[in-house]
């Protein structure tokens, strides 16, 4: 019976990785952040960013995996262990050249998140001028404030005053423009 939380371990590979136990854990979902800070703490980082003349590996790339293969972990609870290995990282790219999954067997519960998803209800699309877009015809005073508040500022950028003065509902959570569109907030 499964009974622990969905987890993201990444690390070197290959035939000795039972030998340098180059690994790290991390806890879907995870943005672009966490995906750097999972990635970093391993050794394998140093040489993913070029070593003895070798060009990097695009960081960026292996970011954009890990956070959706996090949602994919966080969207689809019957998957029981995902194992890709080898992924291959070149300064061309990322290329899987095999992958395993295991499902859950019915009638076993599925696991549960450690880390809830933020939940869409509480977060706010703003548009091109840092304006509320989803904000309608008749919608508060309150809201108007927000928006000029949130205009004086980069989109995405969140004014500390602002949630002093106004509340949470100020605090906004930004799609990353990476991940495919069916899996933005």
């Amino acid at each position: 019976m499964r009974n622990s939380a969905p987890t993201i371990l990444f690390g070197a590979g290959g035939v000795l990785v039972e030998v340098f136990q180059d690994r790290a854990l991390g806890l879907p979902p995870l943005n672009r952040t966490l995906a750097r800070r999972l990635i970093e703490r391993t050794q394998i980082f140093k040489a993913l960013q070029g070593i003895r003349g070798q060009k990097a590996v695009p960081l960026d790339q292996l970011e954009t995996l890990l956070v959706r293969f996090s949602y994919l972990l966080c969207d689809f609870l019957d998957i029981q262990e995902i194992d890709i290995n080898p992924l291959l990282a070149g300064p061309d790219g990322l290329l899987a050249l095999d992958a395993r999954v295991l499902l859950v067997p019915a009638g076993q519960p599925k696991a549960r998140l450690t880390i809830e998803p933020y939940p869409n209800q509480h977060t706010t699309r703003l548009d091109a001028q840092g304006r509320h877009a989803d904000r309608r015809p008749g919608d508060s005073f309150r809201g108007r404030a927000i928006d000029h508040r949130l205009a004086q500022h980069p989109v995405g950028a969140v004014d500390p005053h602002a949630i002093l003065q106004h509340g949470q509902d100020v605090v906004t959570r930004q799609p990353d423009p990476a991940m495919p569109s069916g899996l933005r907030a």
